[in-house]
């Protein structure tokens, strides 16, 4: 299917499965082979080697295995050379050193390993070299970027390499990709990347490079830098007021997980076309710059795990933002209201905090969150709004550990897509609502440390739930034995007294007669049911009591000292229809079933 006389054989993006033809070699005069997103699988045959007019082999996105043949060094006019995204593994041949005129080399995503063969740095015509996302290891020698002065492209993410990032990469001055992230790199940032014009994006992230900011001054210079990943490492220092003056291109900062302290310059406002700004897990503080709001097409924020503050109220000018990520910090105050404003937002963490007052209106009615709504650890009062409801796209619900009260809102049963809720750690009162029966995504529920009361509810047992906490509330009566309820450590009911059944490896009493009997009566029912019999019996018995009295004024002359007061009055009771014997029968056992 394959063998052509053709220079070009053009077969990508179609469903083509088995492997390659061993007679390839057949195909002397094909320039260009496009084999790239099929199906094809099975070992790369050594008989490719021997296209000696090959200029470009594509075989990326396939079910390839197996190892890189080293014929693969005979293509001695191979320009580009792409087998990424496919299932090789082994080391890279020397034989690829050998290639003089390759330009792009791509083995990305497979699972090579070893060192990147020394001679391939010698390939002074390579302008993409990308070997991400394998196994290899080593060092990069300190003069790549003088040995390949024509590199454009430069990836070497998410491997296992060491050593420093050299400062010779700022010789390649057509380099306009740097990846170096996710690898074991130690040192210094390296110096003088402002001199790389082109630059557009560089990421250092997940490593462990020790600086501190400085070198951001130098990009100053670099006006097309659109992405700097610098997260996660081990840098110190501020963030210099020179970031104000990085690209207006630039569209992600990430800068969180490091050890940077200090405010964040007021300039962040002139970062107009920032869309991610990565600042979490640092030791910044202050307030956060009203100049934030400045930044209108922001996506997502995140400042966790710091000390901030303060918010701005400037926050509700972000009509953008999707991620607002502010919790573990030291914020004061009550939730701005203007986040009501905020009508893209999917997640908002301001959980960890000591924030107060009610819960406004304004951000339950943000029905655009889906991902996460997260306010506990604060210390809110008030109740729940009802406007819970409204966020009907929610997975994730969390407002534990505040200071709210009042009853749980039967609204909060319109959160059809809820996964996970969270409302332990509050002054909750009544009974668990009815209406969560309707949650049938709910996998992980925690009620526990409020006043609840009353039964717990069947319908529990009905849900998917795969984690359950009602410990230390007033609930009481027989604990349902189905769904989430059969397994004792998917569960805790800790600090109640009154509770009986469940299964045995609950270690509760066993439940009375009655009490099994009564506990599909709720509390208001039962109350009900009380006052009612109490009603029957004493207007039964004041009715046979005027009776009595009237037939006595009637008849005096009946021999009446035979019977007793009591045998008087059971048998008055016949008068009125109803026989004494079965209606004392069916009052006494109603006060039993109570």
């Amino acid at each position: 299917m394959f063998l052509s006389l053709a220079g070009i054989e053009e077969l990508s993006n179609n469903s083509f499965g088995g492997g390659l033809p061993n007679n390839l070699s057949r195909c002397s005069n094909l320039e260009y082979l496009y084999l790239d997103n099929n199906h094809l699988s099975g070992n790369i045959p050594t008989q490719l080697g021997s296209l000696p007019k090959l200029r470009e082999l594509f075989l990326y996105v396939n079910k390839i295995s197996g190892t890189i043949p080293p014929s693969i060094g005979n293509l001695s006019y191979l320009v580009k050379l792409s087998i990424s995204r496919c299932n090789l593994h082994g080391e890279i041949p020397e034989g690829i050193a050998k290639l003089r005129l390759l330009k792009a080399l791509d083995f990305e995503d497979n699972k090579l390993s070893g060192k990147i063969p020394s001679g391939i740095y010698n390939i002074s015509t390579l302008t993409v070299f990308s070997l991400q996302i394998n196994r290899l290891e080593g060092s990069i020698p300190p003069d790549i970027g003088s040995k390949l002065p024509n590199l454009i492209f430069l990836g070497l993410f998410e491997n296992s390499f060491t050593g420093m990032i050299p400062n010779s990469l700022s010789n390649a001055s057509g380099l306009a990709f740097i990846n170096f992230g996710v690898n074991n790199f130690i040192g210094p940032m390296p110096k003088d990347l402002g001199k790389l014009l082109n630059l557009g994006m560089i990421n250092f992230q997940f490593n462990r490079l020790q600086d501190d900011l400085s070198f951001i001054s130098s990009l100053t210079n670099c006006n097309r830098l659109r992405f700097l990943l610098a997260n996660d490492n081990l840098l110190k220092g501020t963030l210099p007021n020179s970031a104000a003056n990085l690209s207006i291109d630039l569209s992600i900062l990430y800068l969180g997980g490091n050890q940077l302290h200090g405010s964040i310059p007021s300039g962040i406002g002139n970062l107009l076309n920032l869309t991610i700004l990565h600042l979490s897990a640092n030791y910044f503080s202050g307030h956060v710059p009203d100049t934030i709001g400045r930044v209108h097409k922001l996506n997502e924020l995140f400042l966790a795990i710091n000390n901030f503050t303060k918010l701005p109220s400037s926050l509700g000018n972000l009509s953008a933002l999707n991620l607002l990520i502010l919790g573990q910090n030291n914020i004061r105050g009550s939730i701005p209201l203007s986040l009501g404003n905020c009508q893209q937002l999917l997640g908002l963490d301001l959980s960890h905090n000591n924030l107060y007052g009610s819960i406004p209106l304004e951000i339950m009615n943000l029905s655009s969150i889906s991902v996460s709504f997260d306010l506990g650890y604060n210390s809110l009062t008030g109740s729940l709004p009802s406007e819970v409801g409204s966020l009907k796209n929610l997975a994730n619900f969390d407002v534990s550990n505040n200071r709210l009260s009042g009853s749980i809102p039967n609204s909060l049963s319109g959160c059809l897509s809820l996964e996970v809720v969270h409302l332990e750690g509050n002054s909750f009162e009544g009974e668990i609502p009815q209406s969560l029966s309707k949650l049938r995504g709910l996998r992980e529920m925690d009620l526990s440390r409020n006043n609840l009361t009353g039964l717990i509810p069947s319908y529990i047992g009905e849900l998917a739930l795969e984690k359950l906490n009602l410990s230390f509330n007033m609930l009481y009566g027989e604990v349902p034995t189905q769904g989430v309820f059969r397994n004792a450590s998917a569960i805790s009911i800790v600090g109640m007294d009154n509770l009986c059944g469940g299964v045995a490896d609950l270690n509760l009493p066993p439940c009375p007669f009655s009490m099994s009997k009564t506990n599909k009566l709720s509390y208001k029912k039962k109350i009900i049911l009380y006052v009612v019999v109490a009603l029957v019996i004493s207007s039964t018995l004041a009715v046979s009591f005027f009776m009595f009295r009237r037939r006595q004024r009637v008849s005096r002359k009946e021999d009446s000292s035979k019977a007793s007061f009591e045998h008087q009055i059971l048998r008055e009771i016949d008068i009125v229809g109803v026989p004494r014997v079965r209606l004392l029968q069916v009052l006494m056992l109603m006060l039993c079933l109570i």
